[in-house]
């Protein structure tokens, strides 16, 4: 922009009015113009004498009466400006106003009633322009106070029924201010022109507080309902605009371009109309930001960067703000905000309907640093990479909710069309139509790092690539996944490229999201238990906040994460970002809390395997409940741990009690791991609970397997799957050693053992006392271990319980052999009270009534039993 800052133009000003006075004192009435004794001015022939004489111009004046200057067309104070030149003085209006000032010219380049004012000491204040008059065909710096301000200040002064017309640089009050200062100032009116066109000042920097203006504006350009372009440095606060807007392009209802400045606390509640570059309270934002503002009018622009609040922001920030009005535009349109380039926005919303083509949110149309705890209500309809939220999200979306219905072609998303890097404590409840990659939280996550605690409960229609929470797989191969749902009733969609699939009433159960109160996401959720969906704090719903949970300890070797409470346990299975870390577990764990909950999986995802350590330290987990019958397509790796893949992993020292797990069509299943690629699992036991898939619940019931009854604890386990299925571990490539199972096993298809499923790995000093059953493929269902063929050293099976005398590894025995201390002594066993196979005491036995425990598995009274 070319700004005539050194004013060295010489200016033509005229009167078509002659007053005569013999000196300056003389013509006005009184004063000596210092200030405490400004001259008075009583009269319009005093008023246009203050232009006579530059040595006036840095004087105090006060006017002393309402003057009308309707017989005196085309008036002007003829003040003459260039650098460093202008009326430099006070001028207080003293609460009075000027009626009926009028100008017509095709001449003057600068117009108003004070033409130019300069200086930092340079004040008008407290003056009211009523139904002024000025058409300047020819000029710049148009005004109906002033037509150029240049770092002097205007305080409680006003303009009402204005018509103001210019070619560029139009205000309804002043044309150009240059670092200037505007306080308390409002203008009403109409004013038209064709660059810099606003309808309190055309062009503007400096700070403008409490300021407003209403009526029309029309232009082609930097267009806005209060000022047209703000350039560096503007800070414009607590400040309104009433009007209707109508330009081209960089059109808002308050600015229509922000350069290097900040608005804070103002409104605009007009609507505005434009091409490209057009916000309801700002058409475009440069270097700086906006805060505490709002925007009611609706909102049309013709092509792109179209927003509620801004068309385009390349500013720093947008904070607090809201905008309610409709919104319809080309491509980048959004509710708030409709190209937002790099800037960060927090604490926002937007309500109003959004229609747009590409790249269209009900927030956002594109981009962004930061979208942080905002929000959008409106319907949004468009073509492509279309959200309720964001059409195309930037770095970070964080604690965002969505809640319109969304409509499109492809990359349709309930909260974002083509996702963040990062999705973060965010939701979506509306209906998404549309016909590929069409998801209820995203249509697609894009290049994504992070989707981490979000949901989407809203219907989902589409005609391939469509989700219940993500429509179309990201492009990221190392993404982490943690902590995401949706809902399968209400969106009708069962299965999701990410993200697990909840009933309504799972959704809405507390202790399904132990996840959501740790790391980043304490206190950002409230519930509503049993009665809604989680909420977001900051929306103030019926609920109790989510209180924070983490563990002690730092994770490594030497200080690992502290296991004491089952909700400690339960958060496990939420962090992938941790599954390469050390943890111990400090308590015997009961999870009888979570029944009727979903227990994550611990490394479930073939992307992001357990490779860490786990140290039961002789301790026991209970009453752990696996459910997934709702899937309809293939899981694998289900267990406590899914998926073990490091050759420094390892799962030591622990026993699980009771476990109950109901499957549908998976494999790969164990009670205390899935999958062991790599690895290993020591010390570990199974004892008690029910395995099994839900299509069997008739066999099973009718069924009477084997048990070893007279055998204390002792209880059964019964499993139905269709391949992979093992008493301790599904499918094991690892190290299994000093484990046990006494579980009762139904084998459907192939691969399934009493330890180990599909053992392709080690097993040393183990055995299985389990009653296997099976179908479809029996020489495959195996006492201990069974499929591919592995090493198998010092283990055994009690042929008796299981009725099987096969095994792909290790020596069947009868149920007496099997209580004998002898029979494990023999080959090597580690038991308590003998040192020839170590001074470890790994196991012990009451001989001749139970099967071997392990160390941790004995209490005081059974050890002296059997000693």
């Amino acid at each position: 922009m070319e700004r005539n800052s050194g004013f060295s133009i010489v200016v033509v000003v005229w009167s078509l009015v002659v007053f005569f006075a013999p000196s300056a004192r003389a013509q006005y009435g009184g004063g000596t113009g210092e200030p405490n004794d400004p001259y008075l001015i009583y009269t319009a022939e005093q008023l246009q004498a203050i232009g006579d004489d530059p040595n006036d111009w840095s004087k105090h004046f006060k006017l002393m009466a309402d003057l009308d200057l309707a017989a005196y067309p085309d008036f002007l104070i003829p003040i003459k400006g260039g650098r460093g030149r202008g009326f430099s003085g006070v001028f207080d209006g003293n609460g009075h106003t000027i009626v009926n000032f009028t100008v017509h010219t095709d001449e003057a380049r600068v117009v108003g009633l004070f033409t130019y004012v300069w200086g930092p000491d340079a004040e008008i204040r407290s003056l009211g322009l009523i139904d002024p008059v000025v058409e300047n065909t020819a000029g710049i710096f148009t005004g109906a106070l002033i037509g150029s301000l240049t770092r002097g200040k205007v305080v409680d002064c006003y303009v009402e029924g204005a018509r103001i017309s210019g070619i560029s640089y139009v205000g309804g009050l002043i044309g150009d201010v240059d670092r200037g200062t505007l306080v308390n100032c409002r203008a009403e009116g109409a004013v038209r022109g064709q660059d810099y066109v606003g309808r309190l000042v055309g062009d503007f920097s400096g700070t403008l507080t409490n300021c407003g203006a209403e009526g029309s504006v029309y232009g082609e350009k930097y267009v806005g309902g209060l000022v047209g372009y703000a350039g560096w440095p503007s800070l414009i606060g607590d400040s309104y605009s009433d009007c209707r807007v109508d330009a081209n392009s960089m059109v808002g209802g308050l600015v229509g371009d922000l350069h290097d400045g900040v608005a804070a606390g103002c409104h605009a509640t007009g609507d505005v109309t434009g091409r490209e570059g057009v916000g309801g309270l700002v058409g475009s934002i440069w270097y700086m930001g906006i805060a505490d503002c709002y925007a009611t009018g609706d909102v049309c622009g013709e092509e792109s960067r179209v927003g509620g609040l801004v068309g385009a922001n390349w500013g720093r920030a947008i904070l607090g703000c809201h905008a309610s009005g409709d919104v319809s535009g080309g491509n980048l349109t959004g509710g708030l905000v409709g190209d937002n380039g790099s800037a960060e926005i927090q604490d926002c919303y937007a309500s109003g309907d959004v229609s747009g083509a590409d790249l269209t949110g009900g927030l956002v149309g594109a981009g962004g640093r930061t979208i942080t705890a905002c929000g959008a209500t409106g319907n949004v309809s468009g073509r492509n990479d279309v959200g309720g939220l964001v059409g195309a999200g930037g770095w970070a979306i964080t604690a965002c909710r969505a809640t319109g219905n969304v409509t499109g072609v492809r990359n349709v998303g309930g909260l974002a069309g083509y996702g963040a890097d990062t999705v973060t404590d965010s939701y979506a409840t509306g209906d998404v139509t549309a016909d590929t990659e069409v998801g209820g939280l995203m249509g697609s996550p894009g290049y994504f790092e992070i989707l981490r605690n979000c949901y989407a409960a809203g219907a989902v229609y589409g005609n391939s690539d469509t989700g219940g929470l993500v429509g179309r797989g990201g492009s990221s191969r190392n993404g982490i996944i943690e902590g995401c749902f949706w809902d399968i009733e209400t969106s009708g969609q069962t299965r999701g490229v990410y993200g697990t699939g909840r009933t309504t009433a799972e959704m809405q159960m507390a202790a399904n999201f132990v996840g959501w109160r740790a790391f980043e996401s304490a206190g950002l959720w409230t519930f509503d238990d049993g009665n809604d969906y989680p909420r977001l704090s900051w929306e103030d719903r019926p609920g109790t906040a989510l209180e924070p949970l983490a563990w002690a300890g730092t994770g490594t070797k030497d200080d690992p994460y502290q296991i004491h409470t089952a909700e400690e346990l339960a958060l496990i299975g939420w962090a992938p970002s941790h599954w390469d870390k050390h943890f111990i577990l400090m308590a015997d764990i009961d999870l009888s809390p979570f029944r009727g909950a979903v227990f994550n999986i611990i490394g479930a995802e073939w992307d992001h395997p357990f490779t860490g350590v786990f140290e039961g330290n002789g301790h026991t987990v209970s009453n752990l409940q696996l459910h997934r019958v709702n899937d309809s397509y293939y899981v694998q790796n289900i267990g406590l741990f899914g998926y073990v893949f490091d050759p420094n992993a390892e799962i030591r020292n622990l026993g699980l009690i009771d476990p109950n797990v109901s499957v549908g069509r998976q494999t790969l299943v164990g009670a205390l791991v899935g999958y062991l690629f790599r690895g290993t699992v020591a010390n570990c036991s199974v004892r008690g609970g029910v395995l099994k898939a839900s299509e069997w619940n008739a066999v099973l019931s009718d069924s009477a397997p084997r048990r070893v009854e007279s055998l204390s604890h002792t209880r059964q386990m019964d499993i139905v799957i269709r391949q992979g299925i093992g008493g301790l571990v599904g499918w094991s490539c690892g190290t299994i050693r000093n484990c046990l199972s006494t579980a009762c096993i139904c084998g459907y298809g192939y691969s399934a053992g009493g330890l180990v499923g599909v053992n392709q790995g080690t097993i040393s000093h183990c055995y299985a006392a389990s009653v296997m059953e099976g179908e479809g493929y029996p020489d495959q269902i195996n006492g201990l271990a069974g499929g591919f063929k592995g090493l198998v050293q010092a283990s055994f099976w009690d042929v008796e319980a299981s009725g099987l005398a096969t095994s792909a590894g290790g020596t069947g025995l009868t149920t007496a052999e099997m209580i004998r201390a002898a029979t494990f002594v023999e080959v090597g066993w580690d038991f308590m009270g003998e040192t020839a196979n170590g001074t470890e005491d790994l196991w012990w036995i009451l001989e001749g009534q139970d099967y071997p425990r392990l160390w941790f598995e004995a209490d005081g009274a059974d050890v002296a039993e059997e000693q």
